[in-house]
């Protein structure tokens, strides 16, 4: 089955300067109605859960940190930097 909980946030590929972006939002839960969607009971009350997947190209991530207020990605204190020799030649 779907999932039909899912929230999915595709935040592209440009960032600003700070490189810190947001998402705001409230979550609410009502009744349960098994009748009209699928029921997952795991995922109820203290038992539900966060599920985060993150990609970030070129930058290498040394985790995650998530509670009931924030979701935090660590980065690598190194930037991954890529280098080439330049050769100058002089024509006489």
């Amino acid at each position: 089955f779907r999932e039909k909980s899912l929230l999915i946030w595709i935040i592209g590929q440009k960032f600003p300067k700070s490189m810190e972006i947001s998402l705001s939002g409230t979550v609410t839960f009502g009744a349960k109605s098994h009748e009209k969607q699928p029921f997952d009971p795991i995922c109820t009350g203290e038992t539900a859960y966060l599920k985060l997947h993150f990609r970030i190209l070129d930058y290498t991530l040394t985790g995650c940190y998530a509670d009931q207020h924030s979701v935090q990605v660590f980065a690598s204190g190194k930037p991954k930097i890529s280098a080439r020799k330049l050769h100058r030649f002089k024509l006489t």
